[in-house]
């Protein structure tokens, strides 16, 4: 090429170039100036680093030089042609043995299939030629399907005896003789069906949303748990009827996506919107293992591997971490779109959701659906940025590989179903090896630690927690509503009102007193009692500045609400109380608020000094004098001699610990009246 036409060519480049840069720049400036909390300066776009990334990001990987995962078989929906919300594909599931195959066909309809494991196809009957299959079971709901769950397998000498299905609340029902699926259905309730002859056994009925995922614990107890869009997560007990055991919430009424138990179900790991990723200790009293920070959108699903050390999460950011459970961190990410977008991109890349992810039986594959309109299977042991193969299916929700590993199942909006399969990798050496170090690591960090603060090992005479959800103060004011939010929700009763319907009957404005709390109690019907040194208000307090704006007015309430104290129901008495009978309270499995200075307090568990813009934001600058907190004091350990104690204006959302001398100082300072409001379960 002659020299001219090149520099004819460069010229033709750059002038692109600048034409780019300038309407790059224009565009973000507005963005910027617009909404300066979702963009970035523009000044930015001047490093050219960050000028070619912009037409890279909408650069795709090129599947053709990608396997394709071969199919195996095909499931097609009757209302597959219908276009309606409830038609959509939004769970299958298998059975523990991978015997039976079950999937949301749409209009309310699960269909139960058996599976043969030898050729990897559904048993069709001799009738049968095409797609379209013969009815093996029909589960009729009678509205829209969210969730499937297998329960374990039934005891090998157990018969299959029929039960009625006209009772929602049957008793004596041995759910060990039955396979049973578990449905999630919109109304908020979950339907128990046994496989065997399609009878409704019963239905576990307590959310108030539609209930979005189910997992049964692999260790065969029984246990279902089951997550909401109302925000909570619950624990049912079959071999106790189906009875709820315990309610677990999270932070901010997150609306829960999916939930899944640990292999030994010793974890329960949740996901849902607001990058919401949490991990409990399936062990009473049910406390946060660790919140996995890491995603930009919401989180939809996850899954553990076979050994149950690793975590893997799929996110609208287009994106599935890999997290080590132990520690807490990411491991791997594994990019549906090509370079990942960054976080003020991460909510807007629509097309490429993540929907769904799952391991394989091995734990050395990793399947996941995208609204791309791509299956892919990643190949863990391989360092490739890339799937191993993939398959593309249109409108995919969900997956699931077969307990065998071989069939990957992936559910679609049209209520169809695809099956493919996966290769059979023998695990090296080296993943063997990695994978008994992770287990002696997670084992060793349920040894018993004399640096731990932990009293789980601990009899309960020497120590105890009591699992109390966190509630967040709003205001500088309102820490002894959120403690009153937080012992409804530790007895399981609703605390919507709190801070509307019942703080206007209180009528207690911005000065919130302990007998407003005791009232309050009551009105929840919460049996409770109120000990204090001081019947109304004490004179002398009006000296104090932090009583002194409003003393006047609070003195004419509280002393009224004291004289009336009986007629209103609540229970008073005058006088001090020893830490013994808080102690001895707190054994008998029941909390309460207690009024301290906090000014005094210092948490045992917090790594940085007490400052006056973290842990008394609510009080103003660090100062010495007198500051009133309400706490929720929910344990103890005798053998550290530590008080455990939920904060309302705390950061952290875990239940925090101080010195018993210190915390018997704290709550007996002039100020506090020595207030206690005991609260009792029965």
């Amino acid at each position: 090429m002659k020299l001219v036409e090149w520099i004819k060519a460069l010229t033709f480049f750059f002038q692109v170039l600048t034409f780019s840069f300038l309407f790059c720049f224009l565009f973000h400036s507005f963005l910027f100036f617009s909404f300066p909390l979702l963009s970035f300066p523009p000044f930015l776009l001047l490093f050219p680093t960050h000028l070619i990334s912009l037409p890279l990001f909408f650069l795709m990987v090129n599947y053709e030089d990608i396997g394709q995962a071969p199919q195996c078989d095909y499931l097609r929906s009757e209302y597959a042609e219908l276009r309606s919300r409830s038609n959509g594909n939004r769970s299958v599931a298998w059975s523990p043995d991978g015997s039976y195959f079950a999937w949301s066909c749409g209009r309310g309809y699960v269909y139960l299939y058996k599976w043969d494991s030898n050729q990897n196809k559904i048993l069709r009957s001799s009738a049968d030629s095409k797609a379209t299959l013969s009815k093996q079971r029909i589960f009729d709901c009678g509205e829209s399907v969210w969730s499937l769950a297998f329960s374990t397998l039934p005891e090998p000498d157990s018969s299959k005896q029929e039960v009625s299905s006209t009772h929602f609340r049957p008793r004596h029902i041995n759910f060990k003789k039955y396979l049973t699926l578990a449905i999630g259905v919109n109304s908020g309730r979950i339907q128990l069906w046994n496989c065997h002859n399609g009878n409704l056994l019963c239905l576990l009925d307590d959310h108030t949303k539609l209930v979005r995922c189910l997992n049964f614990a692999p260790d065969g107890s029984q246990i279902l748990v089951s997550g909401s869009n109302d925000g909570t997560l619950k624990l049912w007990d079959l071999d106790d009827d189906g009875n709820m055991t315990h309610t677990l919430h999270t932070p901010l009424k997150n609306i829960v996506y999916c939930c899944k138990f640990s292999p030994g179900a010793r974890y329960l790991a949740a996901c849902g919107e607001k990058r919401l990723v949490m991990i409990w200790k399936m062990k009473k009293p049910y406390e946060i293992f660790h919140r996995l920070a890491g995603h930009q959108n919401d989180v939809v699903s996850c899954d553990f591997s076979p050994d149950g050390v690793l975590l893997a999460t799929a996110s609208y950011d287009t994106r599935v971490i890999i997290w080590d459970i132990h520690e807490g961190r990411a491991l791997r990410e594994l990019g549906h779109l090509f370079p990942s977008p960054r976080p003020i991109f991460a909510g807007g890349c629509n097309s490429y959701y993540v929907r769904s992810v799952t391991f394989s039986r091995l734990g050395t594959y990793l399947g996941t659906v995208a609204d791309d309109g791509y299956v892919r299977m990643w190949n863990l042991l391989s360092t490739s940025e890339d799937p191993e193969s993939i398959a593309m299916v249109t409108n995919g929700l969900c997956c699931g590989f077969s307990p065998t590993g071989q069939v990957l199942a992936v559910g679609t909006r049209s209520g169809c179903v695809y099956f493919y399969t996966s290769q059979q990798r023998v695990p090296s050496l080296q993943h063997k090896c990695r994978q008994v170090i992770r287990k002696q690591r997670l084992a060793n960090a349920f040894l018993p630690d004399d640096n731990m603060e932990d009293s789980d090992e601990l009899c309960p005479s020497d120590g105890l927690k009591l699992s109390v959800p966190f509630y967040p103060q709003r205001y500088s004011w309102d820490c002894g509503l959120a403690c009153s939010c937080m012992v409804l929700r530790f007895l399981d009763k609703n605390c919507n009102t709190v801070y509307s319907s019942d703080l206007k009957w209180l009528q207690c404005k911005e000065s919130v007193w302990t007998i407003h709390l005791a009232l309050l109690m009551k009105l929840h019907d919460v049996r409770h009692h109120f000990c204090t040194i001081t019947l109304g208000v004490d004179k002398n307090y009006a000296k104090q500045s932090y009583y002194k704006d409003h003393f006047s007015e609070d003195e004419r309430q509280v002393n009224q609400l004291f004289e009336n104290a009986e007629e209103k129901g609540i229970s008073l008495e005058k006088r001090s109380v020893e830490l013994a009978e808080i102690l001895e309270h707190l054994l008998e499995g029941n909390i309460l608020i207690c009024l301290i200075d906090y000014s005094v307090l210092a948490c045992t568990g917090c790594f940085k000094e007490k400052e006056g813009c973290t842990l008394l934001k609510c009080f103003g600058n660090c100062i010495n004098y007198y500051q009133g907190h309400f706490i929720v004091v929910c344990g103890y350990n005798k053998v550290k001699k530590l008080i455990y104690y939920m904060n309302p204006n705390d950061s952290h959302e875990e239940i925090c610990s101080c010195s018993m001398e210190l915390f018997d100082i704290a709550r007996k300072r002039y100020g506090t009246d020595e207030d206690l409001l005991f609260i009792y379960k029965d």
